[in-house]
């Protein structure tokens, strides 16, 4: 009997304010390519079912045509980013047995790193997430059966609360290097990362892929 496999829907949240940052965060420059283009292209080249980019407008007008991507409009963004997860949820297919959430935000994410999590998946797993040492994080794996209770999470941190809830039953998939796990949030942290990007460059470059039509504003 062959073996039953996962159905993965990735959900980018990309609808942050860009408060610390002082301009808008996702499409300044990374490593000669908008900062959202990162995360993103490592979703396109994964082994996701479909992906939905949860933004404002300025962001989704840029996203590349791409037959597994959708763009989801937030028209509240001070909201918090539980309104982004809420708003993913809804678009996700009826068949998608897991969603995985990644921040735009994070450039280091890989293809393979996103796959390790669909392999997770296959694997029945219902909760897991990027962890090691004392960080507890995106990307973050939930299977449906956790869906309802991300209906109810408010504000920025509520899926980290149903984590620490469940922590004894999480999967954990480490980083495949320092850092990896970092996200932007002020402009010193485009250099910081530009530089572990260069440290490792061939598992980043090898993982992804330069999507030619994502231009800068």
């Amino acid at each position: 009997m062959r073996k039953k496999t996962a159905t993965v829907c990735g959900v980018l949240l990309g609808a942050g304010l860009s408060t610390r940052f002082c301009s808008e965060k996702l499409l300044h420059p990374f490593m000669g390519m908008p900062l959202f283009s990162w995360a993103l292209q490592a979703a396109i080249n994964s082994n996701l079912s479909e992906i939905l980019f949860v933004g404002r407008q300025e962001i989704l007008q840029h996203l590349p045509s791409v037959p597994r991507l959708r763009g989801v409009c937030n028209l509240e963004p001070d909201i918090g980013q539980s309104h982004s997860m809420k708003l993913g949820l809804r678009h996700i297919p009826d068949h998608a047995s897991h969603a995985l959430f990644i921040l735009a935000d994070q450039p280091l994410i890989t293809a393979q790193l996103l796959n390790s999590f669909v392999g997770m998946a296959d694997s029945g797993c219902a909760l897991g997430c990027l962890g090691g040492g004392d960080y507890l994080g995106p990307p973050v794996l939930f299977g449906r059966d956790f869906f309802e209770k991300l209906t109810k999470i408010d504000g920025d941190s509520g899926a980290k609360r149903i984590l620490m809830e469940h922590e004894d039953s999480i999967m954990k998939i480490p980083a495949q290097f320092a850092g990896q796990e970092a996200d932007v949030d002020c402009r010193e942290d485009i250099a910081d990362l530009e530089q572990i990007h260069k440290c490792y460059c061939a598992i980043i470059d090898a993982s992804n892929f330069v999507l030619k039509n994502i231009t800068l504003a």
